[in-house]
């Protein structure tokens, strides 16, 4: 029996001595410094930035300082090793073991009076800063400081009691029992490190996320992703791991105090005994989590297997669902359908087979005449039996009466990645941010997601998302939903008042156009909304976050007026919204905001309703932003309008899936219909895109495989890219679309997979980035040619003759036909080929014309073009003028197409001349836009010349002056490894691991490499890109060889490419280089290459009499200098050859 009165004596009398050691105020203030550093680093980013995209939510200190609060536990727990493993040397060494030894108070109260005494300075304090920064952030909000808030109190709570007690007693704990096992504290505190530090990088690299709460001895897996709208420390699981942590603490300390050196009487077996046994009763609870989370993850398999096992089932095509929908939060929810649906066009039905999730129970089902039928639910598959079999195309109507709470474990069954089952990643993986339930049926919050399949969906929960091998299914819909009194639902448009139940509410959903699915969102919320041009706009948000909708309150008219002259474009383009209303729902950060199949395409938006995460605009930091009203009142607008441009910025630069415009826009088209055949995954994603484009001017790029990855160096890309690019205007998402499409490896499989052999499943994160490549430049390619008003004309007339129903490649060609426009080679070019463009343009000329009548000066630019390949191309030109104090302004050209192997020559009469000039390619061989150099010219110098404008096409031709070049990218190139290595490119396919591009690994940034690599950087030669290949000094063993056929024998100079050294490896050493020229009958001519001597540009190597014939330059990696470059090679004739 332990005594509290000496665990308490022994308790204080450690703690006094805790508190003198000046290791304990080290890594105190260390843990300190370290959580008040993320503090404000994060407030400082979140206050300063968050106005700017919705994106920036993710690291809100507000619902982020409680997982942060794990840096302060791993500091201190570090610590915890250097504070216990004195348990029994201390005593030794200060001749105190007697003295101690001889008291009357058992080895347990001992240990546990010690553990307390270790325990509580190490916890009292994670408690103060926790206190501390709630009242530091009430204070800095009351201060009007634009950083800093208060931490979300339910995590706070969260940190210190379940996260830090167990994680502390277990740490602590395991100290004792090693350092009394081990009797060496040097040894025991590397024993200790050692296996902390293995724990937390098995549970970052290696383990599943389900599986991590094994050995998550700090409880930050098992946390709950912070939320106002739904507060919760952890589930029930995560309770029975810290608890089981707790227990293992306690039989870790009996144990402790079973080998614990000192004699007092008792029975050290029994000891040992009794805290084997706590441990043994921790491993069981432990086992018993792994096995519930192991049993969820083999059942959602389970469930795939029934489901593939009915794939070619009779599919039926549901016309309609109706009746009512009573929710009662937390408890149950109660479906009263009717469900209409007919036999597909050319097969029969007997047996109608939906996807119910299985969490639900079918009470009964009824037939038209009201005759019960036979029916089997099981798998989250309902099978229902007709009376008689429905002949092609026949419906009818069933009654089904359905209760109980959906599973979560069943929402998007086929997916590409379960968040269950994906290792955690490093601190750049977001996934687990983007939200963990799929559904949402809490007492203070209900979100019915669609991929719940809470109403039966027709057929199998399998290739549902590929349009390739089964239709999307439209149908109408008019639900009553019944909620709490209090309450508001948002659902597919506009919500009409039902009537009052026994303290409930009825809503109706009656939305005059077919939906694709049905989501329901459900809680105690605020209601703002306004009427524009017919349609009601209306925002339901959390009472408690309103602060945002009153600081932009001035932006209303703005709203009003981009919204109204918008819907009613479309409208009069044949393409008006389709529903009656459009909800903005703000929900908890906890709701899944991605889905399912190949794609898990963002679910933040569903027919007439778009959703926001509370990370984002509800709480987003709007008020530090326009802080300082005074410095916008000069701007053009004002404040109103400088509100506007922000809030639509914000939304826009959302890469978590919540941009709302793009969201909005997918009412218009993509939930009226879609296509079909085996175009149609990349047809629908290229309709997606033009949609949005049509409608908002703008693009939108989500994809939860980037998110699923360490995206720390592509923040860091970005805000670089973005802030050197503002000139063009470009948007973050902009910048993160295009820096996740070229890359390399996403160009490889671009130039070998046409748009219409894609294999989603193959590979799900390129096939979305090779989408967002290439369907997105088709859509901007339609755009362009036809221009705005044709495209909605082209979008409203397919809308119109398919609504509900499914298209092909074929009929969009048709209804271009009918618009005047011929599509048919522009499409078959897109989806049946990988051809692309590849355009030169080398040079523009720039001269001064005869001032206008009216004295304005005038200047021609003349630039030609070739396209040297087969394919026709888009492009436009940019040019670049300086502002004064400003970052300056690009003007960009109309689109102009240049067939293939053809040239053509653009004039165009400007007011002044631009300063730059870029080339811009839709898609292309170049890859990306290029500057043209502009020749040098006389400003001052009046040319009298006719002035052109517009094009004229030229005789195509390759200029030709004899000589002969061999490019890094040419198949002329070649490198070998090792001493009998033979010339060889790699392939992609031959290391999935290495970066390639065209064949050689993409080089580091970071390091010189030790194989041949590509760089990509302006300066190298190159036709249509500018590349070139390079590798640190090495042995002379490996070697990039050019290979060429010189058309005749004689007298031949070679000529190196070398780019601008700055962009090869800042600060690398240059030095000489060894070539070896190999002739046609075998003789070998070596040279020497003085690299630090070179300039930019082709450098003369040497002459060389050489016969007629192939002959290889092989560049070896031998140098006393620290890179070797293979950029290009030239053989040009010689004076007098």
């Amino acid at each position: 029996m332990i005594r509290m009165a000496p665990v308490m004596a022994i308790a204080g009398a450690e703690a006094r001595v805790i508190r003198r050691l000046v290791r304990y105020w080290v890594f105190l203030s260390l843990s300190y410094l370290g959580i008040l550093i993320a503090y404000f680093y994060y407030g400082i980013i979140h206050g300063l930035f968050s106005s700017y995209s919705a994106s920036v939510g993710i690291i809100q200190p507000r619902y982020l300082m409680g997982p942060v609060s794990v840096l302060y536990l791993l500091i201190y727990l570090a610590g915890c090793v250097f504070l216990g493993f004195d348990v029994r040397a201390r005593d030794v060494r200060e001749r105190m073991n007697e003295v101690l030894d001889s008291r009357p108070y058992s080895n347990q109260e001992l240990v546990f009076g010690r553990f307390l005494g270790v325990f509580l300075p190490s916890w009292i304090p994670m408690v103060a800063i926790m206190v501390l920064l709630e009242f530091l952030g009430i204070l800095l909000l009351y201060l009007g400081s634009p950083v800093g808030d208060i931490i979300e109190i339910m995590s706070v709570f969260s940190v210190v009691f379940r996260m830090a007690i167990p994680a502390m007693a277990f740490a602590l704990a395991f100290v004792f029992l090693v350092t009394l096992l081990v009797r060496n504290r040097l040894v025991a505190a590397i024993l200790l490190l050692v296996l902390l530090g293995g724990d937390i990088w098995i549970m970052s690299t290696v383990l599943p996320v389900n599986y991590i709460s094994l050995i998550d001895f700090t409880g930050a897996v098992t946390s709950i992703i912070p939320s106002d709208i739904a507060p919760v420390m952890s589930d029930l699981p995560g309770w029975v791991q810290r608890f089981a942590v707790l227990i293992a603490a306690i039989g870790m300390l009996i144990l402790s105090a079973a080998v614990h050196p000192r004699l007092d009487g008792g029975s050290r077996a029994r000891t040992a005994s009794m805290g084997a046994g706590i441990i043994i009763l921790a491993v069981i609870l432990t086992a018993l989590v792994y096995y519930q989370k192991a049993e969820d993850i083999n059942k959602v398999e389970y469930w795939k297997e029934a489901h593939a096992l009915h794939k070619d089932v009779a599919v039926p095509d549901l016309k309609s669902i109706s009746g009512m929908v009573k929710i009662e939060p937390g408890d149950d929810l109660v479906l009263d359908l009717d469900l209409a649906f007919k036999a597909p066009d050319h097969r029969q039905v007997k047996q109608a087979t939906f996807t119910l999730n299985p969490g639900q129970e079918v009470k009964k089902v009824l037939d038209a005449s009201g005759q019960p039928l036979e029916y089997k639910h099981e798998n989250g598959l309902l099978d229902i039996t007709l009376p008689r079999a429905l002949g092609a195309g026949e419906g009818t109507t069933l009654h089904l009466n359905i209760t109980g709470i959906p599973d979560k474990r069943f929402a998007y069954l086929e997916s590409a990645f379960r968040i269950e089952t994906i290792k955690a990643g490093g601190s750049g993986n977001v996934i687990g941010m983007m939200g963990t339930e799929r559904v949402f049926f809490d007492p203070r919050f209900v979100a019915l997601m669609p991929g719940a399949r809470w109403l039966p969906a027709p057929g199998p929960e399998t290739g549902r998302d590929d349009p390739r091998h089964r239709d999307m299914d439209y149908y109408n819909v008019d639900l009553v939903v019944e909620v709490p009194e209090g309450w508001l639902v948002a659902g597919p448009g506009r919500r009409h008042t039902a009537g009052k139940g026994d303290e409930t509410h009825k809503f109706r959903f009656s939305p005059p156009a077919p939906v694709p699915d049905v989501a329901l969102i459900a809680s105690r919320f605020e209601s703002r909304s306004v009427e524009i041009e017919g349609l009601l706009l209306e925002v339901l948000i959390y009472e408690k976050h309103l602060k945002n909708l009153d600081i932009m309150a001035e932006t209303g008219e703005h709203i009003r007026s981009w919204v109204g002259e918008r819907l009613k474009e479309a409208k009069d383009n044949g393409l008006g919204y389709p529903y009656d209303g459009l909800t903005l729902v703000e929900v908890p950060n906890l709701l899944m905001g991605y889905g399912g199949g190949w794609r898990m395409d963002t679910v933040m938006s569903q027919p007439g309703i778009l959703m926001m995460r509370e990370l984002g605009f509800p709480t987003a930091r709007f008020d530090s932003a326009f802080r300082k009203p005074e410095e916008f009142k000069n701007r053009e607008g004002g404040l109103p309008k400088a509100k506007w441009e922000r809030l639509r910025a914000f939304f826009i630069n959302d890469i978590t899936g919540g941009n709302v415009l793009s969201g909005a826009a997918k009412n218009f088209f993509l939930y009226q219909t879609s296509s079909k055949g085996k175009e149609s995954l990349a047809l629908n994603y290229v309709m997606e895109n033009l949609s949005t484009l049509l409608l908002t001017d703008t693009r939108a790029y989500f994809s939860a495989h980037l998110l699923n990855s360490n995206i720390n160096q592509l923040a860091s890309d970005v805000l670089v890219s973005y802030f050197r690019n503002r000139v063009a205007k470009t948007t973050i998402s902009d910048e993160v679309a295009s820096i996740v499409t070229s890359r390399p490896g996403i160009w490889e499989k671009v130039l070998n997979t046409s748009l219409r052999d894609m294999d989603p499943w193959e590979d799900p994160p390129s096939t979305v980035d090779i989408l967002t490549l290439k369907a997105s430049a088709f859509a901007r390619s339609i755009l362009d040619s036809l221009g705005p008003e044709d495209t909605g004309r082209l979008l409203a007339l397919l809308r119109e003759t398919h609504r509900g129903q499914s298209y092909t490649m074929d009929d969009v060609v048709a209804a271009g036909n009918s618009l005047g426009h011929d599509l048919e080679k522009l499409f078959s070019d897109w989806f049946g080929s990988t051809a692309l463009p590849g355009f030169v343009c080398t040079e523009a000329r720039i001269f001064r014309l005869p001032d206008s009548d009216d004295g304005n000066p005038r200047y021609q630019l003349l630039i030609t073009v070739r396209n040297d390949e087969p394919t026709t191309g888009l492009f436009r030109f940019a040019y670049y003028y300086p502002g004064e104090g400003t970052p300056g302004e690009l003007v960009t050209s109309d689109p102009m197409s240049l067939e293939g192997k053809n040239s053509m020559r653009f004039g165009t009469v400007l007011s002044k001349p631009p300063v730059m000039l870029y080339f811009v390619p839709y898609l292309s061989l170049n890859r990306e836009q290029f500057q043209v150099h502009i020749q040098p010219y006389d400003p001052g110098k009046i040319i009298k010349e006719k002035a052109i404008e517009g094009r004229e096409d030229i005789p195509w031709a390759i200029p030709e002056d004899g000589s002969i070049i061999v490019d890094d990218l040419d198949p002329g190139f070649t490198v070998s490894e090792g001493e009998n290595g033979s010339g060889f490119r790699l392939s992609a396919k031959e290391d999935e691991d290495r970066i390639t591009d065209q064949g050689l690994p993409v080089a580091p940034f970071y390091a010189r490499p030790a194989d041949w690599s590509r760089i990509t950087t302006r300066g190298s030669y190159g036709k249509y890109r500018h590349t070139l290949a390079a590798i640190g000094a090495g042995k002379g063993e490996k070697e990039a060889t050019f290979t060429a056929t010189l058309p005749g024998s004689g007298s031949w100079d070679l000529d190196l490419h070398v780019p601008p050294k700055d962009n090869v490896f800042l600060g690398a050493k240059w030095g000489n280089w060894n070539l070896l020229i190999t002739d046609k009958n075998g003789d070998e001519h070596e040279m020497a290459f003085d690299s630090n001597a070179a300039i930019p540009g082709w450098n003369l190597t040497g002459s060389l009499e050489l016969p007629e014939g192939e002959v290889s330059i092989a560049l070896s990696d031998k140098s006393d200098g620290q890179v070797i470059v293979a950029d290009a090679i030239r053989w040009s004739p010689s004076a007098g050859n």
